[in-house]
Formats: C-alpha cells, sequence, structure tokens
C-alpha cells in the first residue's frame, strides 16, 4: 500500500486528511483488536493496517516532489525558486529543490537521486551558482 502522509502534512485537500485521520483510527483498532465488524472487509486490502514508517513517507514525498519538479519543467518553467517564486506550489518545489541542492554540495545526496534531478537537469547550480541553474551535473563537473 502506498506510504500516505500524516494528516495536515503536504498539500492535501479536507478530504483527504479526513480519510488520513479515519485510516489512522482504524490502524489503532485494528492493532488494539477492537476493530468494529463493520470494518473487517479492509482486510481484503493488503497491508492496510501497516503504518507506514517515517521512511516510506519520506520517501513517498520525495518521489512526488520529484515528479512534480518534472511536469513543472516539462510544462517549459525554469527552475522554480524558493524565493520570490509567483505561486505557492513553485515556492514548495523551489524550497524541496534548494534541499536538494544543499544535500548535493554537501556529498549527501543519495546517487540514485541525483541522478533523477541531473536528468531533468534541475540540480545544477549546487556548486556553480544559479545561472547554471540549466545546465546539468555533467557541466559542474567539466567545470563549465
Amino acid at each position: 500500500m502506498e506510504a500516505f502522509e500524516e494528516p495536515g502534512h503536504g498539500r492535501s485537500t479536507a478530504r483527504e486528511r479526513a480519510l488520513g485521520v479515519w485510516l489512522h483510527r482504524r490502524r489503532q483498532d485494528a492493532a488494539a483488536g477492537t476493530l468494529s465488524p463493520a470494518y473487517q472487509a479492509l482486510n481484503v486490502i493488503p497491508d492496510w493496517d501497516k503504518q507506514p514508517t517515517q521512511s516510506e513517507v519520506n520517501a513517498a514525498r520525495w518521489d512526488r516532489r520529484m515528479a512534480e519538479l518534472a511536469a513543472h519543467r516539462a510544462a517549459g518553467n525554469n527552475r522554480p525558486l524558493h524565493k520570490k517564486a509567483a505561486t505557492e506550489q513553485e515556492r514548495i518545489l523551489g524550497v524541496w529543490l534548494h534541499s536538494q541542492r544543499i544535500n548535493h554540495r554537501n556529498e549527501t545526496l543519495n546517487p540514485a537521486k541525483e541522478a533523477q534531478l541531473d536528468a531533468s537537469l534541475c540540480l545544477a547550480g549546487a556548486k556553480a551558482g544559479h545561472e547554471a541553474a540549466d545546465a546539468g551535473l555533467s557541466a559542474l563537473r567539466q567545470g563549465h
């Protein structure tokens, strides 16, 4: 089952948050052995009662942000800004991308994630300044 973020985190609708709270309560009931027989049908969903780990939640968030960033770039937009963003969504993506640049600069970014970002030409600028933001990591490695 896909990892869901805890209620109140990320960009979710009121309905999604309500569903998250409901599911959290059913998981608590199942763990305590007090799940109403009316909800036993949930057992047809594999692992519905398993609470995602923080690592799974973080991985799902990273994948979602990467997909949002790829869509942003595919729409012809430049690198999202974390300051002076035109929209809240651009600010969220810009802050996320900024943190990826910091991780890259500190050499703590997972190589697979670095490759994904490089493929989208989104990580450049981590060491060379923002004017190189669309050049790709290969340009950084070659000193361009």
